[in-house]
């Protein structure tokens, strides 16, 4: 994932089924441009939504169905800016 931190006007990133996990995405923290992120069939957990936080203009990311509704709710509490998280374990697309 640090190659990602060589494109700074990146906007979008499809990490889905890559088996990323929390520690991955510290990786990603300084792409203040990213804006979607789909994480369907990852490690992460709720800790490590919070960590995505830290991206500013960040405002879709899409989870997998391990992510509880709990999860959800803690995550867009403690988020300080409007976030949609899109649950899913549809892996056909």
């Amino acid at each position: 994932l640090v190659h990602l931190t060589q494109l700074p006007k990146l906007h979008s990133v499809r990490l889905r089924d890559t088996g990323l996990t929390n520690e991955g995405l510290v990786q990603l923290k300084n792409l203040s441009t990213l804006r979607f992120l789909d994480l369907r069939g990852s490690n992460i957990t709720a800790e490590g939504l919070l960590e995505l936080a830290k991206i500013p203009r960040l405002s879709n990311v899409n989870v997998s169905n391990e992510i509880t509704d709990a999860d959800i709710s803690l995550v867009q509490e403690k988020w300080k800016v409007c976030l949609v998280l899109q649950r899913s374990s549809d892996h056909s697309e």
